[in-house]
């Protein structure tokens, strides 16, 4: 209980947001569970994100309300914790034709290094599933970047387990997860510091 009180205080505190409490620093807390509690207050409060839309011509620009500009192509999501230091940033690429969902996420050390990378895809044209196939791949990091354990997980939109063997990826692009916040900042050229 007192992990889950800890890491929840690292979380959010966006205007509006509810007080998140801090943990104590004394003891080790494993990644997947870090991992998991920004998961969960990502879930409960999904409003507490500043969004950022790339558009067509590099221009990022802030989003109000929820309303993506035309020209989108990249959506960034980011995640603050109380004293303003980034936890976690969404980057998710816009798909013109419906085909596919990507979710690139990394999860930030209060320290601004990266602790866990995520991607989520979602797609049509698997060849194993009649409906959309969904892929999780999570890395997790130790404080030198060296990768550490993974999860992995494939399923058909009704959460049924899919044979990976069988399956085909159209949807796989190269991506190279950043080692922090400042290093995804400049790579993505996004002033979030």
């Amino acid at each position: 209980m007192l992990f889950f009180w800890f890491v929840l205080r690292c979380v959010a505190g966006q205007p509006g947001s509810p007080p998140v409490p801090a943990t104590p620093l004394n003891r080790p807390v494993p990644l997947t569970q870090q991992k998991r509690t920004l998961d969960a207050y990502v879930q409960a409060h999904p409003s507490s994100f500043v969004t950022y839309a790339r558009l067509g011509n590099g221009q990022v620009v802030p989003v109000k309300n929820a309303a993506l500009p035309d020209a989108t192509q990249t959506v960034y999501r980011v995640l603050r914790n109380r004293h303003r230091g980034i936890v976690l940033i969404q980057e998710a690429p816009v798909s013109e034709s419906g085909d596919w969902s990507l979710t690139y996420t990394h999860y930030f050390t209060p320290q601004g290094r990266t602790f866990a990378y995520e991607r989520r895809t979602a797609f049509f044209n698997s060849q194993c599933t009649e409906s959309a196939a969904h892929e999780t791949k999570v890395q997790y990091y130790d404080a030198a970047f060296r990768p550490r354990q993974r999860e992995y997980r494939l399923t058909d939109s009704d959460g049924t387990p899919l044979p990976q063997q069988r399956c085909s990826f159209p949807y796989q692009w190269a991506y190279q997860p950043s080692k922090t916040v400042s290093e995804f900042a400049k790579k993505n050229k996004l002033l979030i510091r």
